[in-house]
Order: structure tokens, then sequence, then C-alpha cells
């Protein structure tokens, strides 16, 4: 899919760009804290098998630069925080060097909002971005709204129709 970004989104995109190099250079980081660990245990079999499982721990956080390490985002309210906190939704987990997520795994309970949340059920969320993505980069962005009171469209998730879901849908696979 390829899709050119309105030139009104140019700066906003590049921001989410600078985001996706940030999180594929923590999970370099990751990668390398854990090649640096040393396999020391109580015998040599035990040896063997934490190294053997820190080699597919390390092979686990080799980066795939022909795919993305995000596809979506969303914008969640707390009642306790003064700003919503921005969740971005990915294949895996990726942390910064203090443990902070820097993308979730599509499975981790805080991105069920992001395939559960509407305008009628909006779980916390005020916005989802969803990324159109080529190759590995992000190439657009959609924004749906859901704390936008517009009454001119329908109140639900039914009311607004993502063309990047839609042109990942119908994608050709092989």
């Amino acid at each position: 899919m390829s899709v050119v970004p309105d030139m009104s989104v140019v700066p906003e995109l590049k921001r989410e760009r600078d985001y996706l190099a940030r999180a594929r250079s923590e999970l370099a980081r990751m990668r390398e804290q854990t090649m640096s660990l040393e396999a020391h245990a109580g015998d040599r079999i035990s040896s063997e098998f934490l190294a053997a499982t820190l080699y597919r721990r390390a092979q686990s956080l080799i980066d795939d630069p022909t795919s993305s390490l995000f596809f979506g985002r969303i914008d969640q309210l707390r009642s306790d925080a003064p700003a919503p906190e921005r969740w971005y939704i990915g294949r895996r987990h990726v942390a910064d060097s203090h443990g902070d997520p820097v993308v979730v795994d599509w499975r981790a309970d805080v991105s069920t909002a992001f395939y559960r949340a509407s305008r009628t059920e909006r779980m916390g969320v005020s916005l989802r971005r969803r990324f159109g993505i080529d190759r590995g980069q992000l190439t657009a962005y959609e924004d749906e709204r859901l704390d936008d009171d517009d009454r001119d469209s329908p109140p639900d998730e039914f009311g607004f129709t993502s063309q990047i879901l839609v042109g990942e849908i119908e994608r050709p696979r092989v």
C-alpha cells in the first residue's frame, strides 16, 4: 500500500517516524544488553541451558527493518493523570533503559482498548491512530477521535471506516 500524506501532516508524520527510530534504537539496546550477559550457573548443564536461553532471547530481539515495530497508537485518559497516556501498539514489547514501555505488545491488557474502544464505549481512549506502513517505514497515519461529540456521524464503532485497515485487509499475501 502506498499512501502519500497530506503536506499539512508531514511534521506529525516526521514525529511518528522519529518515534519509530527511537523504538528501533531501544530494541537494539535491549539486544545488546542481553548479549552482554554471561551464563553462570551452579553446574555445567544449568550453564548450558542458561546460555541457550540467552541466545534465544538475543535472537528474538533482532529487528526486522522490513516491518514496523508498531501499527497503532492510542491516547488514553486516566483519572489520576493530567494528560493522556500515549501507547504505541505493536507485535512485540520494547522498553527503554528504565523499563518503561516504548511499544506494548498487541496482546497486553492495555492494548485491548485499541481494538475494542468505540464512541459509545470509549475505555478512556480519546484518540486511536492507525499507521500506513510500507516495507517497515511509516507512510501515513489515520486518526479516529473517540472523544469527539460530533452528532453528524454515528456514535458507534461502525461510524468510522479506516482506509488503512481496509487496505491492509485487502493486501495480497503470499
